[in-house]
């Protein structure tokens, strides 16, 4: 948290940007964001975190989408096979 306070609107930016990155797990990042509140201006926190979270969650969709064509040669069969059980 005092790392978030130390840089401030950046800070803020790049938990909110690494916290929607994150593909395998979800980190809660908006726990912190909500808690710095008090510390900064909540417009310019709804700014920073919102371009920030928008960012990260396309950059994790780019990931997902790319990776989905580098595995889908190696799982083919796999996933056809899921296609008709489901």
């Amino acid at each position: 948290m005092n790392l978030a306070v130390q840089y401030g609107y950046l800070g803020i930016f790049l938990i909110s940007l690494i916290g929607a990155v994150s593909i395998f797990f979800p980190l809660p990042y908006t726990v912190v964001i909500f808690a710095l509140g008090d510390a900064f201006e909540p417009v310019w926190i709804a700014v920073a975190a919102g371009v920030g979270s928008g960012i990260g969650e396309f950059s994790g969709y780019v990931l997902g989408f790319g990776g989905r064509k580098a595995i889908s040669g190696r799982y083919e069969r796999k996933m056809e096979f899921l296609g008709r059980v489901f």
